[in-house]
């Protein structure tokens, strides 16, 4: 089931170091939203004619997707609740999609470091966020490198993304 609204949501890119997606702000409420289409551009990029079923799979099929008009396009948009993506990462980390599984590591990551910082009151800034999303996409990336199944998509170029260091070839190696 989908339903539409009437309020037109705000665009801004979400980083999560290299990994970069359009996240939905409504104004009147201060919910956060992802468009389906861009979760299909994360965890399936090749079918993203298919991004609502695939969505509604992971979330189960009575999952209701609400559409919503943005600030880059009249036409209104499949959306997600942050509740509802952090569902679908899980799901296609679960799958072994090898971009659920970094995004999942990296959220890990700088939560954990946020709650230690809270707990012995040091401040963290946006940039030391970002340097710890970067670490742990690096050691991702090493230990993707070091798998030899994933050499073939590597080469051909099927999935890529550029963090400061290395690129990051991985895209559909594993979903």
């Amino acid at each position: 089931m989908t339903e539409q609204q009437q309020t037109k949501l705000q665009v801004a890119t979400v980083k999560l170091s290299a990994i970069a997606f359009q996240g939905l702000r409504n104004p009147e409420t201060g919910e956060y939203r992802v468009a389906v289409s861009q979760v299909a551009e994360l965890f399936f990029p090749a079918t993203p004619q298919n991004a609502t079923k695939y969505v509604k799979r992971a979330l189960g099929e009575d999952s209701p997707l609400l559409q919503f008009h943005t600030e880059l396009n009249a036409n209104p948009a499949n959306t997600i609740d942050l509740d509802q993506f952090r569902k679908v990462i899980r799901h296609f980390d679960r799958k072994g999609n090898v971009m659920a599984r970094s995004m999942t590591d990296v959220l890990l990551n700088v939560s954990l470091e946020e709650f230690f910082n809270d707990a012995f009151g040091i401040t963290n800034t946006a940039e030391s966020r970002q340097e710890i999303a970067t670490k742990t996409l690096q050691q991702e990336l090493d230990k993707i490198y070091a798998d030899t199944s994933l050499t073939k998509a590597q080469k051909d170029g099927s999935v890529h993304f550029n963090i400061p260091v290395k690129v990051w070839r991985i895209d559909n190696a594993n979903r």
